[in-house]
């Protein structure tokens, strides 16, 4: 992690095919560039994962985490925020779009 990378955005995902994509592109046109992406995808069963998968490999912010079984938002939640490695942090879902000064 660099140095100067002060927030994480936390993406809890399930099924949020239709909505990701978009989702991560309102998250990558920022005005501020300066946070990390964890997607914590609680088994989906469509294609969130692929389509994350995709922009993973173009954007080194982007770390995925898919668990081994569903289980539960609260619990994958709870999961996000111990990957959490800076000082500040926000949560959001796979289907959550965001305005560019966000």
């Amino acid at each position: 992690m660099q140095k100067n990378i002060l927030l994480t955005v936390a993406i809890l995902m399930y099924n949020d095919e239709k909505y990701i994509e978009e989702a991560l592109k309102s998250l990558l046109t920022q005005t501020y560039k300066d946070f990390i992406i964890v997607i914590c995808d609680d088994c989906s069963t469509d294609k969130s994962l692929e389509i994350c998968k995709k922009y993973e490999e173009q954007d080194d912010r982007i770390t995925i985490v898919k668990h081994e079984k569903n289980i539960g938002s609260a619990l994958n939640f709870k999961f996000a925020i111990s990957q959490v490695k800076t000082p500040f942090v926000t949560q959001c879902a796979g289907h959550d779009i965001h305005h560019p000064q966000f």
